[in-house]
């Protein structure tokens, strides 16, 4: 399912995002929404663009906006920083700018401010985080390392964001030692052997803790630690009401090993026709165990027989 994708991809090292995308990300949305509008392609007050990196570096009337690597030296960083009471401070209207964004623009500036394409006055609420689409299916994703440090991007970039916004820096990738407990415990749910820790220690692969994650997401432990957690969020049992869920359990299983994508697993929980004694039928368990709850909320008693949605 898709959290073994999910499991592989927070356990490869923290990438540095790229300068480009955390611009996108963090500094983008700010420039559009509080200084394009009047420094832009169609208003220019003071001779200054903040829509194009040219236009931000050349600056205005009053001179360059920005210093690269320098923010103490940065017009633009100084003009958002004066007191909210100061004639000069900008934006001239609304909210002066948070701590936070003016960190970040700090942080940007200092990084050599830099820039991805031509920027659009917008409001607040037109504003999305960017998005990084996968491309590919599952398997390939999981069988090409290249797709996969690329999209593990797409965490690192929001792990990465609330370490700026928070002004904390990253750790320092975890020693073996520490990865090949860590490995074990998320993975397979229990601490490695004496035996499993000294090859892992021993070997001299470039990419052992690669081929580490690999094995323990093929392996039952993984398997077994998964339809652990699992249970517990559907709340499972043997039996209810009188009625053996071993059936439920085996689907849920069953899916866990053959790697269902997560949107069948989903889909198959809620509309299956039949009754969970029918194993073909058995992912209507969620439904059954559920009785309670969903029939308090106006989800009729045929439904969670598994009549369907």
């Amino acid at each position: 399912m898709i959290f073994r994708f999910f499991l592989l991809l927070t356990l490869l090292p923290v990438m540095a995002y790229p300068s480009e995308e955390a611009f996108k990300q963090y500094i983008q949305p700010i420039l559009e929404t509080r200084c394009v509008s009047c420094h832009g392609s169609e208003r220019q007050k003071g001779g200054l663009r903040l829509d194009t990196r040219e236009g931000a570096m050349k600056g205005g009337d009053t001179g360059p906006a920005l210093a690269s690597g320098d923010p103490a030296n940065s017009l633009l960083l100084r003009q958002v920083s004066l007191h909210p009471d100061d004639e000069e401070i900008m934006p001239p209207k609304g909210e002066p700018l948070t701590k936070q964004e003016k960190f970040l623009l700090s942080s940007w500036i200092k990084a050599g401010v830099p820039w991805a394409g031509t920027l659009v006055a917008r409001e607040a609420h037109e504003v999305r985080l960017s998005e990084v689409p996968a491309t590919g299916t599952r398997d390939q994703l999981l069988a090409d390392p290249q797709l996969v440090l690329k999209h593990s991007k797409v965490i690192d970039h929001f792990l990465n964001g609330i370490l700026i916004r928070k002004g904390i820096q990253p750790n320092e990738p975890a020693s073996d030692e520490v990865f090949v407990r860590r490995a074990y415990l998320d993975i397979g749910g229990r601490i490695p052997t004496l035996e499993e820790y000294e090859a892992f220690m021993g070997s001299e692969e470039a990419n052992k803790r690669d081929m580490l994650i690999k094995q323990l997401l093929d392996s039952d432990a993984f398997v077994s630690h998964t339809h652990n957690q699992w249970n517990d969020a559907m709340r499972l049992k043997n039996s209810y009401r009188k009625i053996d869920m071993s059936s439920y359990k085996l689907w849920l299983r069953k899916a866990i090993q053959e790697n269902m994508p997560y949107d069948q697993f989903v889909r198959e929980k809620l509309v299956t026709p039949g009754h969970i004694e029918n194993p073909e039928a058995a992912s209507v368990g969620l439904l059954m165990r559920s009785y309670r709850v969903l029939s308090g909320k106006g989800v009729r008693g045929h439904v969670i027989l598994g009549d369907g949605i």
